[in-house]
């Protein structure tokens, strides 16, 4: 008995598969130099990244506690249109 549940249990875990993490919606600053690393082919340094946000070069918001967040999607718009920012400023 105990032989055929296990067999069962194996047989359906086989058919199993865990769900898909959500892509995150923002990307730390850490994580938008990697995201832009390695899609657009170009290191950036953490200096540079932060001038970037003065400058309102680079679409990014403030979080919790004053951190800054880069939304993935605006990310992912201004690396296709070449760094450029969107006429909207990177404000939704």
């Amino acid at each position: 008995m105990q032989e055929k549940l296990s067999a069962t249990k194996k047989q359906t875990m086989k058919h199993y598969t865990l769900p898909a993490r959500p892509e995150p919606k923002y990307l730390n600053s850490a994580g938008v130099i990697e995201y832009i690393e390695a899609f657009a082919g170009y290191r950036l340094s953490t200096s540079s990244l932060y001038k970037m946000t003065m400058d309102g070069t680079i679409p990014c918001r403030k979080g919790p506690g004053n951190r800054l967040l880069f939304p993935i999607d605006q990310i992912r718009d201004w690396v296709e249109a070449g760094g450029q920012m969107p006429e909207d400023g990177g404000r939704r």
